[in-house]
């Protein structure tokens, strides 16, 4: 599947400028990237665009959902169709310059 560039419902704190949700870590791990700047920063359930799945034979919402307890996925509540969302967006590499962003297991 393609990458979709998302961009996040909270605008980036650094500028008040747009953000894009990437996959900053294996595993799944979101942040969203300043598209002014490049600074990274955290990103939470509430902040993924609201998606539409066009294949049901109703035009539905997608909702947010943590499917497997720890990663974010977009569900059809219709046909249960389900996207994680870290394989559908562009590693951060692929947008940013490098910007650490520490999880709490950086610190252990």
């Amino acid at each position: 599947m393609p990458t979709l560039e998302l961009d996040s419902k909270r605008r980036s704190r650094c500028c008040g400028y747009r953000a894009q949700i990437v996959r900053s870590r294996p595993g799944g791990f979101l942040s969203q990237g300043c598209l002014k700047c490049g600074n990274s920063d955290y990103i939470s359930g509430q902040h993924l665009p609201d998606l539409r799945h066009v294949q049901c034979s109703r035009t539905t919402s997608l909702k947010v959902k943590k499917l497997d307890g720890q990663n974010y996925f977009y569900q059809c509540d219709q046909c249960k169709a389900s996207w994680k969302v870290a394989d559908i967006v562009p590693a951060w590499w692929e947008r940013f310059p490098y910007r650490p962003l520490p999880v709490d297991s950086d610190f252990v």
